[in-house]
């Protein structure tokens, strides 16, 4: 089998195309990646105290006073922890109870700086542990005599300052 030679303006002709070559890829900076390690329970409170329960005044928008404390800390630059402790308070005229849930999420990040992990932590992390807490509330209440507390879905960026977060200094876990 011979090679053919073409000049360019037979090759134009004839529907050949010239082939281009690859331009050098150029190589972009590894984006971060977060990966969410585990969770862990701190501490769970669960308390029926004294109230007249009304269980006519039962309403499935029934009110939920919910306050959140947050603290990072970090174990080196690439792994971080976020604890949240929620002190939930139900409708005293239906669920007479106290609780309060203190969860702890680790995360790691991979590619990117401890400044991002800090950021995510405390932008995005809270949205995860979140329903982790809606079970665990849920779970404790489950056969309490007023019935199960169930929390609502909530934005945790909403309920979370922006500012004003207690950093821990590294565990060194």
């Amino acid at each position: 089998m011979g090679l053919i030679a073409m000049s360019r303006k037979s090759a134009e002709r004839s529907g050949v195309k010239k082939s281009k070559s690859p331009k050098p890829s150029v190589a972009k900076p590894a984006a971060s990646r977060i990966h969410f390690i585990g969770l862990g329970l701190l501490r769970l409170e669960f308390k029926e105290v004294s109230a007249t329960v009304d269980a006519s005044t039962a309403s499935p928008d029934q009110d939920i006073h919910i306050g959140v404390e947050a603290r990072i800390g970090t174990v080196n630059e690439e792994v971080g922890d976020l604890t949240l402790c929620f002190t939930i308070t139900p409708n005293r005229n239906i669920q007479p109870y106290n609780l309060v849930v203190e969860v702890i999420g680790r995360f790691a990040i991979s590619h990117g700086s401890r400044a991002d992990l800090i950021s995510f932590c405390k932008s995005n992390a809270p949205g995860i542990l979140f329903p982790y807490v809606r079970q665990l509330v849920h779970s404790a209440t489950a056969h309490a005599r007023h019935g199960p507390v169930q929390l609502p879905l909530m934005n945790m960026q909403g309920l979370l300052p922006g500012t004003g977060w207690e950093e821990q200094p590294p565990t060194g876990d």
